[in-house]
């Protein structure tokens, strides 16, 4: 069972779909053989890579069977961790409020048992969806629990989560897509090379990687993706001189963020509009290296 999800999860981590079906053979051996504790841990790496593949929707109904198994045997670790899965997959899903009262749940049963990255992934998700809403207050305070935590945890994606101050300091992170083989990493890297391209003002550039990482985005059905790079493409639709159909894109963006009620970045969309109806979105980019 071991040997199975090993080789399934490499074959699809490069670019092989076959380890798919490695992965669920492994969960039903699990099954079948009544190795229940080992059960959820297949879940979980079946349920991790669906969501590179296939998207946060796919992996989300693998995340709750793990839940529910976990739940009925008495496995509380397992419980947890499927959680952590599924507040990533409500992320991406823009289903904020369920994500919110499953975090807080974690959060009180980690403070019951002691420190662990389950509340660290819990407080993670509260403090971004309470910044995305602009609910600072809340957030600051959540902050200064989580930041203890982070520092000594030695999880750099907790440890280490910062913005860059400039663009040509995002330069020597910047890899190709051929680099990586998931559909998910590959579009990751595709939409920063297309935001890359906004910030210095390569306009064909960034329509053409853009335009083409919203549709990807939405295919996957990862709607927070979809909608954060929207703004970016309707921006450089704007600057293109193509203001009706920015306009069309912001709408979509705007519906999807409402949905999650993500105030910030409906906030920044709002800017970004109307500065292209008075023409001036010029002003919000290119990047000058000598600022």
């Amino acid at each position: 069972m071991r040997a199975l999800q090993f080789r399934g999860a490499l074959l699809v981590e490069t670019g092989d779909d076959r380890g798919l079906e490695d992965l669920r053979d492994a969960l039903d051996l699990a099954l079948e053989r009544g190795i229940a504790d080992e059960a959820p841990i297949a879940w979980g790496n079946l349920a991790y890579q669906l969501w590179l593949r296939d998207g946060p929707r796919a992996a989300l109904s693998v995340w709750r069977e793990c839940g529910d198994f976990s739940s009925e045997r008495g496995y509380s670790a397992h419980y947890r961790w499927s959680q952590a899965g599924q507040l990533e997959c409500l992320y991406d899903l823009l289903e904020w409020d369920a994500g919110l009262e499953i975090a807080r749940d974690m959060a009180r049963w980690d403070d019951e048992r002691g420190v662990s990255q389950i509340g660290l992934y819990a407080r993670t998700f509260e403090v971004s969806v309470l910044t995305m809403r602009m609910q600072a207050d809340q957030a600051w305070t959540k902050v200064q629990e989580l930041l203890p935590l982070a520092r000594t945890s030695g999880i750099p994606e907790h440890a280490a989560m910062a913005a860059l101050g400039a663009v040509d300091r995002s330069d020597p992170l910047m890899i190709t897509q051929d680099a990586v083989s998931s559909p998910r990493h590959r579009l990751s890297i595709a939409t920063a090379v297309g935001m890359r391209a906004l910030a210095v003002g390569d306009i064909d550039d960034a329509l053409r990687t853009l335009e083409d990482a919203v549709a990807r985005w939405s295919a996957m059905d990862v709607p927070v993706e979809e909608a954060l790079v929207s703004m970016a493409f309707g921006q450089t639709l704007a600057l293109a001189g193509r203001a009706n159909d920015a306009f069309e894109v912001f709408a979509r963006a705007r519906r999807l963020l409402r949905s999650g009620g993500a105030a910030w970045p409906l906030q920044v969309l709002d800017g970004i509009g109307a500065a292209a109806r008075e023409g001036r979105s010029h002003e919000l980019t290119p990047y000058d290296p000598n600022r």
